[in-house]
């Protein structure tokens, strides 16, 4: 009876040893990316709550979105908007939307998506210029899947965080300007 209860003890003890410790994030991981932050010079993220604290919220495809999500149908829609702030007064009107990522720090943050496709004129949606964000590069720390002594291995890498939506001309139409279009001065003035 005792071999048996000391084989059954050395098994445990070989199973409890040989069980590999769950893995937890490092607990200064808010201080190692406050850290990067304050060496980017970068506080983005620390306004952006501010900006949708009092914007529509609405669940959209699962993800939380702030403010409206709908292109208006003509840039005269954008008359009635005159004292509101950019996001919803552009030709490229914007939204925001909280974006996760469980092997990014944050987890969570709040990134800009374009209402529209086209941009925004009197007779409606632009059909040559298009509605395209624009992205801010973040330090951000990446989980990298490893696990030292049960912890997570973290390292800086850059996010491109979009901020807002500018109008420009779509890459498609531009490409075929750049094909089409005679050389600089051929159609123009005639020289003095």
């Amino acid at each position: 009876m005792l071999l048996y209860v000391s084989v059954a003890v050395l098994c445990y003890a070989a199973l409890v040893v040989s069980t590999p410790l769950p893995c937890q994030d490092p607990v200064n991981l808010d201080g190692m990316w406050k850290k990067l932050q304050a060496e980017n010079g970068n506080n983005v993220l620390e306004r952006i709550p501010y900006e949708v604290s009092n914007l529509k919220q609405e669940l959209v495809n699962g993800k939380l979105t702030f403010g409206e999500t709908s292109c208006p149908s003509n840039s005269l829609e954008l008359l009635k908007t005159i004292g509101a702030s950019l996001y919803h007064r552009s030709t490229c009107p914007y939204y925001y939307v909280m974006e996760e990522d469980t092997k990014r720090y944050p987890k969570m943050i709040t990134e800009v998506r374009c209402r529209c496709q086209g941009c925004l004129e009197k007779s409606g949606q632009s059909d040559f210029n298009v509605c395209e964000p624009v992205t801010l590069p973040m330090k951000m720390l990446k989980n990298t899947g490893v696990c030292e002594n049960g912890v997570w291995k973290y390292e800086p890498y850059t996010h491109h965080l979009p901020v807002t939506c500018t109008c420009a001309v779509g890459r498609e139409k531009e490409n075929s300007i750049l094909m089409t279009s005679p050389p600089l001065g051929a159609d123009g003035p005639e020289s003095m």
